[in-house]
Order: structure tokens, then C-alpha cells, then sequence
């Protein structure tokens, strides 16, 4: 009978392509106007608008303050939303609309004139930007654990995810390069087009994932914890401390990486329409390894398949810092097996992180989703905005001028170590310290079952060692 339960429930946690999509879609949104705005922020401000880097970094901290306490805490709304139409889906629009109008904003700034006027402005676009995201990006990562148990298809509705979210990075990296191109080099005209594609997109798609996905009721139906209960249980989840320290790593090493690709093209080798050609190359690499990185994780487990692919990445940076500037070719077969590691290093963390949530329901009894999206939703963009201070500290370190038409030698040498050494290093770093990460798919087969007994015994009021 237990085989026959356990047959069936794996079953019911199969996903149709209709709800994969559907969940996708958003994330393709997101990454869309998450990469243009990486990519081209920092270059657009500062070398467009003559903006200080040391101040761009100010405005990016200050926007990391805001997000340490506003990402949490949506988490926790989400959690005790008892509306009718679900806790999830009904933020996404709420969400989604000053996300997308924030973007077409900070990319189509009026006539600011002095930089106290340039930092005003880019702060409180960007305070607003980053919460419409908080408002709509928390619950959407919250409803993946509860569309499916099975560890599985987590992976696969990660994978569907992560290919749509690639599709989106390469809208998001090209189309504006495209744009400048086809509207002779008018770099303002061409921010101004995408920022309103991006807000269209971000809007639309947000509308498709709430239209074509769905909530559980029983995962609705419990109990209010309270704020101080909520993240002591995260602060004693010794799985996700460790998953979201490596997350952090990872995520401000990759951003760099994706920072300064403008710069190295440009003041490296000499030759900024190489970007459209690195990041058309990296995307293809991405598009084409996601069902490798679906079966090497069914193969070998997310846990030791998350471990090789940080490490390949790190290893595969560290070697760019060696390439002379002439060696065009290498790079672009480079770029290529950079965007196979880093679509595995989104799909392997976005499947690893529901799984923790069930490590937490097992000692807890209590689900909070919304919670750990919450904390997650902050560290991603904490790596995001880090990044980008970093960069912009370090590129006043370096002495970077962007009024000059080349840079001192010592300051190229300064971007190639910090686009390759510094960036792999924090990978190889994480890698490390996820050997310690306790969750395998035996162990969590294992808490699922625990859990299910759980459950059923408190059905019956029976004690699941009496059954």
C-alpha cells in the first residue's frame, strides 16, 4: 500500500508543459530587464552621463540596505496572505507594473545636469524599481515548491525556467547593443526603445504566469507565524546558510563578470561590437546545455553536479586573465562554455532551493516558502547591487578615466584581473564551501517520506511509530 501511495503522489506532482511555460514566461521578463539593466547601467551612467563611480556605487548600496529589509519581509506577507485568489499570484501584477515603468525610467532619464541631480534621481528609481521587483520576484519564486514535491521535476520546471530565463538574458544583452547599432550609435534613442520593450515585456509576461499556473489551498491553509518565529527558522537552517552564502558568491562573481564585458571590449581589445558577438556566442552555449545540465543533475544529484559546474566556471575565468587581446577566436570559444556554466549554475541553484524548504517543514512543521524566496530574492539582488558597487569602486581604484580615449596599461590590467581572477576565485570559493551542504536526493526522498507519515498520523491521531 505505502508503494502505491508513494506511486500515485509521485504522479500528481508531474507538471504539464502548459504550467512550465507558463511559470517560465516570468522569467524571461525578469531576466530581460535584469540583464540590460547589468549590463548597461553602470556603463550608461557613468561613462554617457559623466556620472562619479564612487557615487554610482552609494546609490547601489543604498539601494542593498532597502532590499535587506524589504525582500524578508514581503516573504512574510506572502506567507499570511489569506486572500481568496491565493498568497502568490495575486502580487505579480502588483508587482510587475513599477517594475517595468521603473526600467523605462532609469534608462530615459530627463536633463539631470549636475551629479547631486544624477544621484537623486538614480535613487529613487531605483528604490522604487527594486520593490516593484521585491513585490512580484518573492511570491513567484515562493510558488515553485508548491507547484511540485517531486525532486525530480523540480528540476525539470527549473530547467523549463532557467531555458526562457537564457532567452531573456539574450534579449536583454543584445537587443540594446542591436538598437545602438541600427540607430547609429544614438546610445540615449536606443535605451529609450528598450526601456519601453522591457516595461511591454515585464508587464505582458507577468499577466501569462498568473494566467497559466495555480496554487495548492492546503499549502494556504495554515496557521500565522509570526515575523520573529519565521527568521530564527531560517537563521537555524544550517542547509540554506550554506546555500545562500555560496548563492552570494556566486551571484556577485557572475555579475562582474557581466559588468565589465562593456568595458573589457571596448578599452581591451579595442573593439566594442565584440560584445554582440561574446554575448551571441555565450547564449547559444546557454540555450544548447540546459538538457545537459538536466540530465548531469538527475545523473549525479544537484548537490555534487552544483559543486562541478562553480568549479568548471571558476577554472574557465581564471584561464581568460592568460588570453592575449588579439586572440579574438579563443575568447568567443571561451564565451561559449561560459554560458554553459553559467545556465547550470540557475538551474542547479534554482532546483536545489525548494528542496530546503521541506528540510525546514520537517523540523518546523510550518512551510514559509515566501520566507526563504524572500531572503534568496534579497541575496540574488544583493549580488547584483554588490557587483555593481564593487565594479564601481574598483574601476576609481584602478584609476579608470572614461574621458580618455585609451586606458593606462595599469588600468587594463586592473579590469582583466578583476573580469578574471578575482571573479574565479569567489567561484571556486563557493564550490568549496558547498562540499559541506547536506541534502542529497536520499536525504530529501527520505524527509519527504517523514513528513508524508507526519501528516497522515496526524489525519488518523495515530503516531507514525505505531503504524
Amino acid at each position: 500500500m505505502k508503494q502505491l501511495d508513494t506511486a500515485e503522489s509521485h504522479q500528481s506532482e508531474k507538471l504539464s508543459l502548459k504550467t512550465h511555460l507558463s511559470y517560465g514566461a516570468s522569467q524571461f521578463g525578469l531576466n530581460c530587464i535584469g540583464t540590460a539593466y547589468g549590463i548597461n547601467l553602470l556603463f550608461f551612467y557613468t561613462t554617457i552621463l559623466k556620472f562619479d563611480t564612487a557615487l554610482f556605487g552609494i546609490v547601489m548600496l543604498i539601494g542593498q540596505v532597502w532590499d535587506a529589509f524589504s525582500d524578508p519581509m514581503m516573504g512574510y506577507i506572502s506567507d499570511n496572505t489569506q486572500w481568496k485568489s491565493g498568497r502568490r499570484r495575486p502580487y505579480f501584477l502588483l508587482g510587475s507594473i513599477p517594475t517595468g515603468i521603473m526600467f523605462f525610467l532609469i534608462f530615459s532619464p530627463p536633463p539631470l545636469g549636475s551629479s547631486s541631480t544624477i544621484f537623486v534621481y538614480l535613487t529613487i528609481t531605483t528604490l522604487i524599481f527594486y520593490t516593484g521587483r521585491t513585490v512580484f520576484e518573492t511570491p513567484y519564486l515562493a510558488l515553485a515548491p508548491e507547484l511540485t514535491l517531486d525532486y525530480n521535476e523540480r528540476t525539470k520546471l527549473s530547467g523549463y525556467k532557467q531555458l526562457l530565463g537564457t532567452l531573456g538574458d539574450a534579449q536583454g544583452a543584445i537587443l540594446p547593443l542591436v538598437l545602438f547599432s541600427v540607430l547609429h550609435e544614438q546610445r540615449r534613442t536606443a535605451h529609450f526603445v528598450y526601456g519601453l520593450i522591457g516595461c511591454a515585456m515585464m508587464i505582458a509576461l507577468s499577466a501569462l504566469t498568473r494566467w497559466g499556473t495555480f496554487e495548492k489551498p492546503n499549502h494556504a491553509r495554515q496557521a500565522a507565524v509570526s515575523v520573529k518565529e519565521s527568521f530564527k527558522a531560517v537563521a537555524r537552517n544550517r542547509p540554506y546558510l550554506i546555500f545562500i552564502f555560496t548563492g552570494t558568491l556566486a551571484t556577485i562573481s557572475n555579475n562582474i563578470v557581466t559588468y565589465l564585458v562593456l568595458f573589457i571590449t571596448k578599452y581591451w581589445f579595442l573593439d566594442e561590437s565584440l560584445a554582440t558577438k561574446f554575448f551571441t556566442v555565450f547564449f547559444i552555449g546557454a540555450v544548447c546545455s540546459v538538457p545537459f545540465w538536466m540530465w548531469i543533475s538527475n545523473a549525479l544529484g544537484k548537490k555534487w553536479s552544483f559543486i562541478m559546474n562553480l568549479t568548471g566556471y571558476g577554472l574557465l575565468l581564471a584561464g581568460i586573465f592568460i588570453i592575449p587581446r588579439t586572440a579574438h577566436t579563443l575568447v568567443t570559444v571561451f564565451m561559449f562554455f561560459a554560458g554553459m556554466f553559467n545556465v547550470g549554475m540557475w538551474i542547479l541553484s534554482g532546483a536545489i532551493s525548494p528542496d530546503i524548504i521541506e528540510w525546514d517543514e520537517y523540523h518546523t512543521g510550518k512551510r514559509r516558502e515566501g520566507v526563504y524566496s524572500g531572503v534568496w530574492t534579497f541575496v540574488y539582488k544583493a549580488g547584483v547591487g554588490m557587483a555593481l558597487m564593487f565594479v564601481g569602486f574598483a574601476l576609481k581604484v584602478i584609476h579608470f578615466d572614461a574621458d580618455l580615449p585609451a586606458q593606462t596599461p595599469s588600468t587594463l590590467l586592473g579590469l582583466k584581473f578583476l573580469f578574471g581572477p578575482a571573479s574565479a576565485l569567489m567561484l571556486l570559493t563557493a564550490a568549496l564551501v558547498f562540499t559541506t551542504f547536506p541534502i542529497t536526493k536520499q536525504k530529501h526522498d527520505e524527509i519527504r517520506r517523514l513528513i508524508r507519515e507526519r501528516k497522515s498520523s496526524e489525519t488518523t491521531g495515530l503516531n507514525p511509530s505505531e503504524g
